[in-house]
């Protein structure tokens, strides 16, 4: 009867265990029609200084430290912050940037680790442009249980693409 219970504690033991450390890859994506060209909305996006005017997390952390390293709007651009709980502490580089599509690496230093790639793709058609914001990342297995990262990055990203685009409609 023990060795059951210490085989059973030991199954258990190792499933919790793979459960912390299996990565399982997180997807978000949300789109808005905006009624400007998407070279527009892709200078809003790209250079960082802009950026952070329309971006959800400036309005959580409004006194947040912001850095900007290289030419912004170019491959290799770059930006820095430290801020609240609520914001962290991290990075975001420009990787890529087409007609269609901008890309960007994200690093999170705090309150945890972690690195994710987020893109904006934008259609065109009839004066309006789609654009898609999204998120591709890893997570602990474990932490998908709690976390719902669809509900919680997707209000943050809905709430984004309303603020980018009034301030591309408007000006």
């Amino acid at each position: 009867m023990k060795k059951i219970v210490l085989i059973l504690l030991a199954i258990l033991v190792v499933g919790l265990i793979a459960m912390m450390t299996i990565k399982k890859e997180i997807v978000v994506t949300r789109s808005i029609a905006i009624k400007v060209p998407s070279e527009k909305i892709s200078l809003q996006i790209r250079n960082f200084k802009e950026f952070v005017k329309w971006s959800p997390w400036s309005k959580l952390d409004p006194e947040m430290k912001k850095e900007f390293f290289g030419e912004q709007g170019t491959v290799g651009a770059k930006y820095t912050w430290t801020g609240n709980e609520e914001v962290g502490t991290g990075s975001q580089e420009l990787v890529e940037v087409t007609a269609e599509t901008v890309k960007t690496k994200l690093i999170f230093t705090a309150p945890w680790e972690s690195e994710s790639d987020i893109f904006f793709n934008f259609l065109e058609k009839e004066n309006v442009t789609h654009v898609t914001w999204g998120y591709i990342g890893e997570m602990p297995l474990m932490m998908t249980l709690f976390v719902d990262m669809d509900e919680m990055l997707g209000k943050q990203y809905e709430e984004g693409l309303l603020s980018l685009k009034t301030i591309c409609e408007e000006n």
